[in-house]
């Protein structure tokens, strides 16, 4: 059944591809805009692809959304780590820069484990979905030969998760262990 859908989406890409090449330059630049005009991520990759510093903006505002999941303004924290993967995703989207993709994910963990030092969390989901996140970063940073570069950031984050509910400590010392010892 996979090897269909990849056949499907490989057929709808050749499609679209030919069909592309047969417009004009005139029509091609009408739909760039209509799709510019569509949504917002659309905006936002078209001008990283014209302007290097919105990658910087970018970045800044997806580290925000992530920091107003556990400290937001006004209100109560939301801790939707859906709406955390979602940042670093439309962020991936716009840029392939690893250190600053890396960057991210560091800071859910390095803040869902502070936050749940300072608060307290009885919830076993909360602790999985950032043992979940910490294995995806040292993935991440292993693929992109930025292990080294991070050894010190997440010893911190294990260091700091100490005294936490759920196994949460004895859980990141072994991930952590998988990778640097």
């Amino acid at each position: 059944m996979l090897a269909n859908i990849t056949k499907i989406f490989y057929n709808c890409y050749k499609m679209i591809k030919s069909s592309l090449n047969n417009l004009s330059q005139k029509q091609l630049v009408d739909l760039i805009i209509r799709l510019y005009k569509k949504s917002p991520e659309n905006k936002e990759l078209i001008d990283s692809i014209f302007d290097t510093t919105v990658i910087d903006c970018a970045y800044k505002k997806y580290k925000q959304q992530i920091l107003q999941e556990f400290y937001p303004k006004k209100g109560l924290p939301k801790i939707r780590f859906s709406v955390m993967r979602s940042a670093i995703k439309k962020f991936k989207d716009i840029s392939n820069n690893t250190q600053l993709i890396a960057e991210l994910m560091y800071l859910i963990v390095i803040t869902g484990t502070k936050f749940c030092k300072e608060w307290g969390m009885d919830y076993e989901e909360y602790y999985n979905s950032l043992l979940s996140m910490f294995k995806t970063l040292l993935k991440h940073l292993e693929k992109s030969n930025l292990i080294g570069a991070f050894q010190q950031e997440c010893n911190e984050i294990v260091r700091l998760s100490e005294d936490t509910g759920w196994g949460y400590h004895d859980d990141l010392t072994s991930i952590y262990e998988e990778y640097f010892e």
